[in-house]
């Protein structure tokens, strides 16, 4: 589907309105209840602005973000290893500098993890860690018991076509673990403008029921959440 200046990016329904958050513009789907950056500013990002933004390089090698990284990575897996064991193959989507593949294959999991900033993969791939520059429709990405997405949906123009790539990667009775920042949570509220998750390459901002439709609608019957806003979907 070829997003259209009136159109939801999400739903595709022409039901448009204006939504503000903090002074910075964006726009509602009354529709379908997703908000999005203004179509002035919701543009796709080129692979090159993943690919060579060295921002992301940097903060994988403060040690206090790494461990964050890390303490997230077992809490997502303690969750995940409820619905599906070890030697399950999991896929990273997003990988960052492997701290989740990493721990994945230190559990047990035959772990690989998708990553297109070239700083990242190279860091990874020093530290012995499968990630690889792929998209996750690439069809020498091969289907997995689980499938994680922590903090990705967000970032692309077109996540629905990422949930639908998703569930056709998946195995019969698999697990996707998703995690974005809440739209409805207190912070978000409180904070407005403020809010840490408000950025220009933040194209999307999810409520729950948002999310959940969408995974609905693509097939995934919701297993959980949780506080850190984990959705497991089969």
């Amino acid at each position: 589907m070829i997003m259209e200046p009136d159109h939801c990016p999400l739903c595709y329904k022409d039901k448009l309105v204006d939504y503000v958050l903090g002074d910075k513009r964006i726009l509602k789907c009354s529709e379908c209840g997703v908000v999005f950056l203004n179509f002035d500013l919701f543009k796709k990002k080129d692979e090159d602005y993943y690919e060579n933004n060295i921002f992301y390089a940097i903060n994988a090698e403060v040690p206090t973000l790494v461990e964050t990284m890390r303490a997230s990575a077992k809490f997502y897996l303690k969750i995940v290893k409820k619905y599906v064991s070890p030697p399950a193959r999991l896929t990273d989507v997003g990988a960052n500098c492997g701290v989740l593949v990493a721990e994945a294959a230190s559990q047990g999991f035959s772990a690989l993890g998708l990553e297109k900033n070239k700083f990242l993969i190279d860091k990874s791939k020093k530290a012995g860690l499968l990630v690889m520059d792929k998209d996750l429709s690439d069809e020498a990405i091969e289907k997995a018991d689980i499938i994680t997405a922590m903090h990705v949906l967000e970032h692309l123009a077109e996540p629905r076509a990422f949930v639908k790539s998703a569930y056709k990667k998946l195995k019969p009775g698999g697990v996707l673990a998703i995690s974005v920042p809440n739209l409805d949570s207190f912070l978000a509220r409180k904070d407005g403008l403020s809010w840490r998750y408000v950025a220009l390459e933040h194209l999307f901002y999810f409520s729950e029921k948002v999310l959940w439709e969408v995974l609905r609608e693509e097939g995934f019957e919701i297993l959980g959440s949780s506080q850190r806003t984990l959705k497991l979907n089969s």
